[in-house]
């Protein structure tokens, strides 16, 4: 709701989209980011087990997190084109600046087909491939020009990071 204060959208937003989550909002971790320029409210939603799963680990390491930003969201975000970063299992898709999802490979076209019918399909689709052996898909069904990078795992953090930089979704 337009001038809701954050503390009443965090108690009320869980409520807002119960019907839609698989699980019950009280085994769910949420956070909400900051209202966009067309008033929409991003939400990431993670199941508190995990959460609390993650915390346990990067605490037994000694590291107290600054920020746990969600994967999709550390891809480049350019104006126009989706990111797509592929292993040899699974796909990351960036699709706008708090919009993503992970799919396995064999999947992600019929996915990327689902999200470009959405009002503004991008202009281009940028590829990250870091898989091995598993060869390039075609992408038959994507009316898109799909720009293929085959990835250097060596440079994977510079460019799969340069997200960080961005104001994502703090879990």
């Amino acid at each position: 709701p337009a001038g809701a204060k954050k503390r009443q959208l965090e108690k009320a937003v869980p409520f807002l989209l119960e019907d839609d989550l698989l699980n019950g909002v009280e085994q769910l971790h949420f956070c909400l980011g900051k209202v966009g320029q067309d008033g929409r409210l991003p939400v990431a939603v993670v199941a508190r087990k995990t959460m609390d799963a993650w915390m346990a680990v990067v605490e037994e390491m000694g590291i107290q997190p600054h920020v746990m930003i969600c994967d999709t969201l550390l891809l480049p975000l350019t104006e126009g084109k989706w990111q797509i970063f592929m292993d040899d299992v699974v796909a990351w898709v960036r699709l706008g600046e708090h919009e993503g999802f992970m799919v396995e490979r064999p999947n992600l076209e019929i996915f990327l087909s689902l999200a470009l019918k959405r009002p503004t399909p991008p202009e281009r689709i940028r590829v990250l491939d870091f898989s091995r052996e598993v060869p390039m898909e075609k992408f038959s069904s994507v009316d898109v020009p799909v720009d293929w990078v085959v990835g250097h795992r060596d440079r994977i953090v510079e460019m799969v990071g340069v997200g960080l930089g961005t104001e994502g979704l703090n879990l």
